[in-house]
């Protein structure tokens, strides 16, 4: 039997941030009909699912050429994690490699994914996530006001602090199901990193970074 790949969406309509934000249109489309789009442009990828309890969003899942999964309540509350999303998915479809898509990054395109999967394969990673690269940051904590990661009388020059920091932009991940049934994370084995522009890896949690989704969607459209 021919392994599949096969691309995982998981889009529930509630959310506290900001009410049914998966729907909400972002220029003529529902937010997560985007991850859609960008799986279905890659010929890697064959075949595209969402995961909702929703009727709404399966619908729409339908319309747009994905197929649905609907998700049992349980697992479509603040409580639930992605991994037990990811569990219920493999419990009902067949496949070996797992692309698992967040709906929240409307910047995401189908050349982010068809690379990941090309970095995935030829470099045999058992997983990889999507992140994007930054220096000289100048890390505190918030509650106890303190530096984690320098000492403010040795702050030094910016261009002798030139360690790379990779920042998981939740876009997607890909995984292989044989590690996932073992260590039921998305992360497992020897893991890699595909690289996304920064200005293409914003997430929507809320309002504000919806309205600046829209407007950068704009400006770049």
């Amino acid at each position: 039997m021919r392994r599949k790949t096969i691309a995982l969406i998981p889009a529930r309509l509630g959310s506290k941030g900001l009410k049914q934000k998966n729907i909400l249109d972002i220029g003529t489309l529902p937010m997560f009909v985007y991850s859609i789009l960008a799986a279905r442009g890659v010929p890697e990828i064959d075949d595209v699912y969402v995961s909702s309890e929703a009727e709404t969003v399966l619908q729409l899942a339908i319309q747009y050429g994905a197929r649905p999964l609907r998700r049992p309540e349980e697992f479509a509350t603040d409580r639930a994690s992605t991994e037990q999303v990811v569990q219920h998915f493999l419990d009902e479809v067949s496949c070996s490699t797992v692309v698992l898509i967040q709906p929240t990054s409307p910047m995401l395109l189908p050349c982010d994914l068809k690379e990941g999967l090309e970095l995935y394969k030829t470099r045999t990673y058992q997983s990889i996530f999507s992140a994007y690269k930054t220096y000289d940051m100048l890390v505190w904590d918030e509650e106890g006001m303190y530096p984690l990661n320098y000492d403010p009388k040795l702050r030094g020059r910016r261009q002798d602090r030139r360690r790379g920091l990779l920042v998981e932009n939740g876009a997607f991940y890909i995984f292989s199901l044989s590690g996932f049934k073992k260590t039921r994370c998305r992360l497992h084995g020897r893991i890699g990193y595909y690289e996304m522009p920064f200005w293409r890896s914003f997430q929507v949690d809320d309002k504000i970074d919806m309205d600046n989704i829209r407007t950068l969607m704009t400006s770049v459209g």
